[in-house]
This record gives C-alpha cells, sequence and structure tokens, in this order.
C-alpha cells in the first residue's frame, strides 16, 4: 500500500544518501544498508552520475514532503527517491528497503 514515508525514516533515508553524498562506501556496506553492493562498484555508479549530472548532494527537506513509501505485506517499507547534485534533481533513484524495526 502506498503512502508518504512515516517521519521516523526520515533520519534514516538522510543519512544513507549523505553517506554516498561524503563517499562512506565502505561505511554502507559495513553496516549492512548497502550489504549487497562491492565498494568498487558503488564507487563506479557514484562516478558516473557525478561525471553526468555533477556532485551529488543531500536530499532538500521538500524531498520528505513528496515521497512516497510502499508498506508491503512483511511489514517492511520500499522507498525510491530521485538523487540529487548541485544541478538539482537528478535521473537517478536510489531504492531503499526498510524493515518494520526502524
Amino acid at each position: 500500500m502506498e503512502q508518504q514515508v512515516p517521519s521516523q525514516f526520515t533520519p534514516f533515508i538522510k543519512d544513507g544518501v549523505h553517506q554516498l553524498v561524503i563517499g562512506n562506501y565502505a561505511g554502507l556496506i559495513a553496516d549492512g544498508r548497502a550489504a549487497q553492493w562491492p565498494e568498487d562498484r558503488l564507487r563506479e555508479v557514484i562516478a558516473e552520475i557525478t561525471g553526468l549530472q555533477g556532485t551529488l548532494v543531500d536530499l532538500p527537506d521538500e524531498v520528505f514532503e513528496q515521497r512516497i513509501a510502499i508498506q508491503r505485506y512483511d511489514g517492511s517499507w520500499q522507498v525510491d527517491t530521485y538523487l540529487w547534485t548541485v544541478n538539482g534533481v537528478s535521473a537517478w533513484t536510489i531504492v531503499l528497503d526498510i524493515d518494520n524495526k526502524l
């Protein structure tokens, strides 16, 4: 079922994107948020985005007023959001899977 992103997820989403912005790929992998991604591949994808659309920046607050989350039957959530660069919203998205323990 689609609904607005629950406010308790905002810090988790902001921090996950911020870790990409600062290049903390190893940290995202180590804490399990990007466990399925090899660090080199994350670095390549972010380099591709920045090469085409500019340096990544943290998500603006208005993103959270518009984001829609999908709650799954098991109680977990999926949030898709566009990444932002110094040039504005990019064509790239990030999919965040959030379990129901947050």
